[in-house]
């Protein structure tokens, strides 16, 4: 807000935040997604090379776009922050898919974590406070 802004003057609101991830293989990476990480796909572009899809689960979305270049995807993160108690379950969940993790381990900055890598290398973490 700038000084010359009262504090009841109205201003927009954001929605919701929505990462667009880069995959080598949109296809690939959304069914990794949804078979994998129990994700639901809501649309994809591209005809018969998916080029762009949407996914989501538990009320957060996730974009993929096709990306060429692998340093992209190698040096993209997201995070997960996770309710209290959820990362086991999330883990176990994964585990039971297939999904190769580390086991949650916690880390310096009061977080209980772990990670994962998707197909294209996107770096994903699921997190609560520790």
């Amino acid at each position: 807000m700038s000084l010359s802004e009262s504090a009841s003057s109205p201003k927009a609101q954001i929605a919701q935040v929505i990462p667009v991830l880069p995959a080598a293989d949109v296809a690939a990476a959304a069914a990794f997604y949804i078979e994998k990480l129990g994700f639901t796909l809501r649309f994809h572009w591209g005809g018969s090379t998916v080029t762009y899809a949407g996914i989501y689960r538990d009320g957060h979305e996730i974009h993929l776009s096709h990306c060429d270049n692998p340093e992209i995807a190698n040096q993209t993160m997201l995070r997960f922050s996770l309710s209290q108690g959820m990362v086991d379950l999330l883990f176990a969940e994964f585990r039971g898919r297939g999904v190769p993790a580390g086991a949650p381990e916690v880390k310096p900055w009061g977080t209980r974590e772990f990670a994962i890598r998707d197909p294209s290398g996107v770096c994903i973490t699921f997190g609560e406070a520790a």
